[in-house]
């Protein structure tokens, strides 16, 4: 049994294309204004060992609570650092991670129609705790995309006879979204 997809208009494609460009622009746009502190130095220093010195991580920086992080929150960090040991390749990688969500989102809510697709999207691309927290090195900003990943794993296992590979992922991210961030 298939499920067809409901066709994208060209308006519903180009309201699209609108809130990604507004999502780029909010995102990609004055990258070097946003915080480098404590934590963002300790997550980079951490995936720059894992990365280009070799050194597994076995557990992350403090948690304000004095319990450390799990090492996942470090690997989460270590793409960007494979090619480039600028944070500003880290700072592109969690704004794209963030961009990319958007669309994963549009997708996801677009099942209940196309204006619930459009004001997730826009919502998403344009909220200002999504924009501040999408575009900086820090474990909570990979948590939308995460979340997203997890959500959309559950929904593909759920009345499926062949959920054994969704279920599968479900419960992989939902191992490593606890390690990611207490939150």
């Amino acid at each position: 049994m298939s499920i067809s997809r409901p066709k994208v208009s060209p308006f519903e494609l180009s309201l699209l294309l609108a809130i990604l460009a507004l999502a780029g622009v909010l995102r990609f746009g004055w990258l070097g204004v946003n915080s480098f502190a404590g934590d963002e130095a300790r997550i980079s220093l951490d995936a720059l060992r894992l990365t280009r010195g070799g050194e597994f991580i076995y557990i992350a920086q403090q948690s304000s609570t004095g319990i450390p992080f799990l090492p996942a929150s470090v690997w989460m960090f270590a793409p960007p650092y494979l090619l480039t040991p600028d944070p500003l390749g880290a700072t592109l990688y969690v704004c794209l991670l963030s961009w990319l969500t958007i669309i994963g989102v549009w997708l996801l809510a677009r099942r209940w129609g196309m204006w619930a697709g459009v004001s997730a999207a826009l919502f998403m691309a344009a909220s200002p705790y999504a924009v501040f927290y999408g575009r900086s090195i820090w474990q909570p900003n990979l948590l939308p995309p995460l979340a997203l990943a997890w959500a959309w794993s559950g929904g593909r296992a759920l009345g499926r006879r062949r959920a054994a590979l969704p279920l599968a992922l479900h419960m992989f991210l939902t191992g490593v979204i606890v390690q990611e961030h207490f939150a």
